[in-house]
């Protein structure tokens, strides 16, 4: 009975994650949202076999999951259903973590999983960052096992979920390791013998992956730090932690479930998220370091909420008799509270899951957000690389390209653009990918590699989401739809 009152939340749970994740896939459809979102489908539809997508991804557990998917049923399908599918995977890790990492009963752990659930920050990872969001789901399973005596099945169990997490995403397998770092740190110091045991097998698997990985790819430890311009960051971060974590503070004041873990998982993101203000030299991607810093101050918050009605429970026990209207005022009081506290959350997730990009919710609304890191957060969840209105014309002009180019010629795809041509153009045409403009260089390349004739994909100058413009005195238009252009280069 009690496994079965235990599945029925989760699953409950996992219900709710899905169909709140659903709204902005309904709304939008039948386009993809997020900007990662277009170039998963986009790699997935132009690849001949899923063994290639390995070459895209360092850690490629969720693309090669994904590949058979939609090489059957269509890499734009299964994009639009996936993302739902991994929020109700979180959805179970969020609750699993709560009840065996925090102590939480069932009851507190559902409302604490909901209230996570409908945060704008972690609706944000859900937008794009799909291998994030998997990869968060296999932690907070393994940091729900750790807590327990160590035994072999146990220990076989965190260190195989140690093993999917580096797998699926690199920035959280270096929290995951972070964090067992500092508890096993701190079991040490305290002569936990049976809690070191059960870490340290996951910690050593780990940090041999990780040392492998980048002893294969050198690059990859110089990618996980930038330089930042400090006197730009000293107002940047401060400002972008502010209007992420404001729904939260109010309870995270009252919170009073900080166990080692959250604590080592706020410390390590905390660390992370603020070092460009710190140094010049700091860690790269701060903003998603920041976003992953959501789910413990989340469960923090959570705990304050749940303490504020709990409290208000016991007042109104104290002050109401026997009789029966006062009764039922202390069953639906507390019940009235919480939703009065969720009110915050669900307005702002409101916002951003519904509102159009032509006129965004007014918090979203915000240049500060929008260009927060490598990242940010979007004006609204219903966009892509680019509107939702726009997308039949990027679709369209693409068609005019598979018409008009020739073997021997290509086209210029911009990172915003390149997941979109990855998807529509046809596969016997030739793209070469550039990240940033200017775009001579990538016109030096497409030359140097013999390719005749060169047509760049971008907006009518000034109307683009993704300034600067490229020097259009070497480009003629070769035709539009709506605010979409083709060009072609004039030597």
């Amino acid at each position: 009975m009690r496994f079965s009152e235990e599945a029925s939340v989760m699953l409950a749970l996992v219900a709710s994650a899905i169909a709140i994740r659903s709204i902005p896939e309904v709304l939008s459809y039948p386009y993809l949202i997020g900007n990662d979102t277009v170039l998963y489908a986009g790699i997935i539809q132009r690849l001949q076999t899923c063994t290639d997508i390995l070459s895209y991804f360092r850690s490629p557990l969720l693309p090669v999951m994904l590949c058979p998917l939609g090489k059957m049923f269509g890499s734009v399908t299964v994009m639009k259903i996936y993302p739902p599918i991994g929020y109700g995977m979180l959805a179970a890790g969020l609750y699993m973590f709560a009840r065996k990492s925090l102590g939480m009963d069932r009851h507190g752990g559902f409302v604490a999983t909901l209230f996570l659930l409908l945060q704008f920050g972690m609706l944000r990872v859900s937008w794009d960052l799909h291998r994030n969001i998997l990869a968060l789901a296999f932690l907070l399973v393994l940091l729900s096992q750790i807590q327990y005596p160590p035994g072999g099945r146990r220990l076989l169990l965190i260190g195989g979920l140690a093993v999917l997490v580096i797998l699926t995403h690199e920035l959280t397998a270096l929290l995951m390791v972070a964090i067992l770092v500092i508890l096993a740190i701190v079991a040490l110091l305290r002569r936990e013998r049976g809690l070191f045991c059960s870490i340290m097998p996951a910690i050593v698997v780990s940090i041999s992956m990780l040392g492998y990985m980048a002893f294969l790819q050198p690059h990859l430890v110089s990618e996980l730090f930038a330089m930042y311009v400090w006197q730009n960051m000293l107002v940047a971060v401060p400002v972008f932690f502010g209007l992420l974590f404001f729904p939260l503070f109010p309870f995270a004041v009252l919170g009073y479930r900080v166990n080692r873990v959250a604590l080592a998982w706020i410390v390590v993101a905390a660390t992370t998220s603020f070092s460009p203000i710190l140094s010049p030299f700091a860690f790269a991607f701060w903003d998603r370091w920041m976003l992953m810093m959501v789910l413990p101050l989340g469960f923090l918050a959570a705990g304050g909420m749940l303490r504020v009605a709990g409290s208000a429970a016991r007042l109104l026990q104290r002050s109401t008799g026997p009789c029966r209207p006062r009764n039922l005022m202390n069953r639906i009081g507390p019940v009235l509270l919480l939703m009065l506290c969720f009110a915050p959350s669900v307005y702002l997730a409101s916002g951003f899951m519904a509102y159009s990009s032509d006129r965004p919710f007014w918090y979203f609304d915000n240049t500060t957000l929008w260009r927060g890191g490598s990242s940010g957060i979007p004006a609204t969840m219903l966009s892509n690389t680019v509107s939702p209105q726009d997308a039949p014309d990027v679709i369209e002009v693409i068609s005019q390209l598979n018409k008009v180019m020739g073997r021997n010629d290509v086209v210029l795809a911009h990172q915003e653009f390149y997941g979109w041509l990855l998807l529509y153009l046809d596969h016997e045409k030739n793209l070469t990918w550039f990240e940033h403009n200017p775009v001579q260089p990538a016109i030096a390349l497409a030359k140097a590699r013999g390719f005749e004739k060169v047509y760049l994909l971008w907006f009518v100058p000034g109307t683009g989401w993704h300034a600067p413009d490229p020097d259009f005195s070497i480009f003629k238009e070769v035709f539009r739809s709506g605010i979409i252009v083709a060009y072609i280069y004039e030597e």
